[in-house]
């Protein structure tokens, strides 16, 4: 029996917050990204409060393993990769971004 906990999705265990808007997370399987959130946080409304950089470094985990801030704005483990400008060695193929893709279709949870 599957329980709600089961997931198929990647799922964040560490999130670093860096300058410029990026982020630096590593999932349960060990892969890295690191995540651009620039373009996202000034081409969506949803997203300005993300745009001060001592909010920004709010970031957390979610009980899904995806990233949220202190006031409800969040982004889904399932769609991380499509702001991956970075993967770790040996993880771009399972985990990076794909090629070409540049997130516009990108639609936060």
């Amino acid at each position: 029996m599957n329980s709600p906990t089961d997931f198929s999705w990647p799922k964040v265990v560490e999130v670093e917050p860096l300058g410029e808007k990026r982020l630096r997370v590593r999932f349960a399987s060990g892969a890295q990204l690191l995540l651009d959130l620039g373009d996202l946080i000034e081409r969506r409304e949803a997203y300005w409060r993300l745009r001060h950089s001592r909010y920004f470094h709010q970031v957390a985990i979610d009980p899904l393993g995806g990233l949220c801030w202190p006031e409800g704005e969040d982004l889904a483990p399932d769609g991380l990769e499509r702001y991956a400008t970075h993967a770790s060695p040996g993880e771009a193929a399972q985990d990076g971004p794909e090629p070409g893709g540049d997130g516009e279709d990108a639609a936060p949870i």
